[in-house]
């Protein structure tokens, strides 16, 4: 039995066009990996084609306060 892991579902729901279903899949692998930072830019990606730029912003922003921790001082 293979079991495929909400990112590559979610991955593949967008590469479907199934944008609030990436949405979904994604906010769950970011509950349990809030620095998963291709999982945040995905929800980035699904949440600006869902017509969503609000929320989409906010992603955004979280994203880049995750990647700046990262960053070399």
């Amino acid at each position: 039995m293979v079991i495929i892991s909400d990112l590559q579902q979610a991955i593949t729901a967008i590469k479907n066009k199934q944008f609030e279903e990436a949405a979904i899949l994604l906010s769950e692998v970011l509950s349990n990996k809030p620095n998963d930072v291709q999982a945040r830019w995905l929800l980035v990606q699904s949440l600006e084609n869902l017509g969503e730029t609000a929320s989409a912003l906010d992603q955004l922003q979280s994203l880049l306060i995750h990647v700046r921790k990262d960053l070399p001082s």
